[in-house]
């Protein structure tokens, strides 16, 4: 299996301008995905016009609607990348991990 490198970002809040800018594309993507449900399990493909093409999988452009949805609405969105198989202390943190939620 690859392995990922991770990118470090500084987490921003939008701007009111990237704000309207990510609800106008969670709009269009969101329509997009309903014309063509079938690019949301398969591979999706840019081509912005030059010789330059980008694909990606379905699952992907999903996220990308989920990251610009919370943008929409003035979020700072960062990512947390969930490996599949996990060590036995970090299955303990993810079971002893806050919920945010209060106890009963």
């Amino acid at each position: 299996m690859a392995t990922a490198v991770l990118i470090e970002r500084e987490l921003t809040v939008p701007n009111n301008e990237a704000v309207s800018q990510a609800a106008d594309a969670v709009r269009a993507l969101e329509d997009f995905l309903k014309r063509h449900p079938d690019l949301a399990t398969g591979p999706v493909t840019f081509a912005p016009g030059d010789e330059a093409v980008l694909e990606i999988p379905g699952a992907a452009l999903e996220m990308l609607i989920d990251v610009l949805a919370h943008m929409a609405v003035g979020n700072a969105v960062g990512i947390v990348s969930v490996h599949p198989e996990l060590t036995v202390p970090q299955a303990a943190d993810l079971v002893d991990a806050p919920t945010g939620r209060p106890s009963s």
